[in-house]
């Protein structure tokens, strides 16, 4: 009863009151929330990844079966969203679209705070590589299926490193792996707006809910296939 008042209070309550935070304050600020997503992905989040990365205690040996366990999973959800498509007798073209949304996972701005808030900083490196591991498997595996039979499949498979996500997990690591121990003026800054990006991305969540125009569900194929 005890760990689960613990994580009622220490991990859930605060996840939810940040959200609610945002989903309130949103109709009276009206935030643009695209400049929020824009600021969580060019700033706020490199500098996370390439302190936390760099400064944490784990081992870089763990990254392995984290990058084995991504892999796998994508093997595995990828043909299994696809499979349902062909159960539900639906169009063959949605095959790529669902086995992609199928394996795909917010496991960055919405992984990334809880792993922060139920597990603390050191474990924040299974996050961080599951996060770009995920990048980079959607911009090959995804933009080679679906991308047009006359497209530039290499020019879109750029577009994973069009975003510092990516080159931010590698520079942490790196640094990790070399022990190399950056200069105040540099780690300092890092710090300070790495220190924003859970409570950040938490209310910009509540923010996008609250702004988003009311959405008709329809239970279709395509609803319980996700579901499921």
């Amino acid at each position: 009863m005890s760990l689960f008042v613990e994580i009622l209070t220490q991990v859930t309550l605060p996840i939810i009151s940040l959200v609610a935070m945002g989903w309130i304050l949103q109709p009276r600020l009206k935030l643009d929330v695209g400049s929020l997503n824009r600021l969580q992905v060019y700033v706020v989040m490199p500098a996370f990844l390439v302190h936390f990365l760099s400064t944490g205690n784990q081992p870089l040996s763990v990254v392995w079966p984290v990058v084995y366990f991504g892999v796998v999973q994508f093997l595995i959800l990828i043909p299994l969203g696809w499979l349902l498509v062909l159960m539900f007798r639906m169009r063959r073209s949605l095959g790529p679209m669902m086995g992609l949304g199928t394996a795909y996972a917010n496991v960055g701005f919405f992984g990334i705070p809880v792993t922060q808030l139920a597990f603390g900083p050191d474990y924040l490196i299974y996050q961080s590589v599951l996060t770009a591991l995920m990048a980079i498997l959607v911009c090959t595996v995804g933009v080679w299926l679906l991308a047009p039979s006359g497209g530039s499949k290499l020019g879109k498979l750029r577009n994973a490193f069009e975003t510092p996500l990516i080159p931010s997990v590698i520079l942490g690591l790196a640094l990790r792996g070399l022990e190399v121990e950056m200069p105040v003026v540099i780690s300092q800054p890092l710090q300070f707006l790495g220190s924003i990006f859970t409570p950040l991305a938490l209310y910009t969540l509540g923010a996008q809910v609250a702004a988003a125009r009311a959405v008709k569900i329809e239970l279709g194929p395509q609803t319980l296939m996700l579901v499921l």
